[in-house]
């Protein structure tokens, strides 16, 4: 536990300890010292030619046998940030994973008291009672009784909006930078800055990035799949970004492949308009799609278009 208690010696000051505990120099211990105000373990970590990433705060894991080389990047859950709590709230809805004590093999019978709330509206629109934290380093997810107060005087790194993004950012919620990064399609400034899990509104600035940038729509082609519903909204996005781009290779090709129909976009007229015959082949190798053909062809033709 040589990381825990080093980053314990940044956030408490004991300089003399944290150097007995002869670490790599870790850019979330870094920033624990930097917030913490221990500038001598601070400027002793900052100090190396290269600063690794060894504990990582959105797994809880702590990597030694494959360092990465990394930078001040605003993805440490600080010490002051843990005393920011949320109110656990009455639930709404139906468990998605009740509890069932049957043997293997037998299904379990649907509980009439496994719904939380009055019912009614509540089935339809669930609520845990909770919002997940991006970190949950503690494993309650910040619950408690009370409510905390908002953070007052947050950096948000506004000014990064118009400024190349230095090699170390400063300490602040890189949120903003985030969402704008995806609402323009910046490959770079995704890649560096987004998070594990998409912070609030991130999903529908990808979508708007995608529609509007072909090489993004490429890019996040190339990306692990979201695993809730935002996955569906991006999946449209990229085919629709490649239908106006008269590239039907991802829908034809893969029919075999059985693509989702969910996955199928509704918008392919906009910002951009694909050739007729793009349109034509669409409607051929993908008939679910015909209606969005003939809507795609009026915009693009009127009348005479089919």
């Amino acid at each position: 536990m040589c990381y825990q208690i080093a980053r314990a010696c940044a956030i408490a000051g004991y300089t003399a300890l944290y150097q007995e505990c002869n670490v790599l120099p870790d850019v979330t211990i870094a920033e624990e010292a930097r917030a913490s105000g221990s500038q001598a373990i601070f400027d002793r970590i900052m100090s190396h030619s290269h600063l690794f990433r060894i504990m990582d705060d959105y797994t809880r894991a702590i990597s030694f046998s494959d360092p990465k080389i990394s930078s001040l990047n605003g993805d440490t859950a600080l010490r002051s940030s843990l005393e920011v709590k949320q109110r656990f709230k009455i639930p709404k809805g139906r468990e998605q994973d009740p509890f069932c004590n049957v043997n293997d093999g037998e299904e379990c019978e649907e509980d009439p008291d496994s719904t939380w709330g009055d019912g009614g509206l509540d089935t339809l629109f669930p609520e845990a009672g909770f919002c997940e934290a991006m970190f949950n380093i503690t494993e309650d997810m910040d619950i408690d009784e009370v409510e905390s107060e908002e953070e007052a005087e947050v950096n948000f790194m506004e000014d990064y909006l118009i400024e190349p993004l230095p090699y170390n950012l400063s300490p602040g919620n890189k949120d903003v930078l985030i969402l704008m990064a995806a609402y323009t399609g910046n490959i770079d400034r995704c890649a560096r800055l987004c998070r594990p899990n998409m912070v609030k509104g991130e999903a529908g600035c990808v979508v708007r990035g995608i529609y509007h940038c072909p090489v993004f729509a490429t890019w996040w082609s190339n990306q692990p799949r979201c695993s809730s519903s935002d996955g569906t909204r991006i999946m449209q996005a990229i085919h629709a970004r490649m239908i106006m781009n008269n590239d039907l290779s991802r829908l034809i090709s893969n029919r075999q492949s059985h693509v989702p129909v969910s996955d199928l976009p509704y918008l392919i007229w906009y910002p951009t308009l694909a050739q007729r015959s793009t349109y034509e082949a669409l409607a051929r190798h993908v008939p679910q799609m015909r209606q969005l053909y003939l809507a795609g062809g009026c915009i693009c033709e009127g009348s005479t278009f089919g």
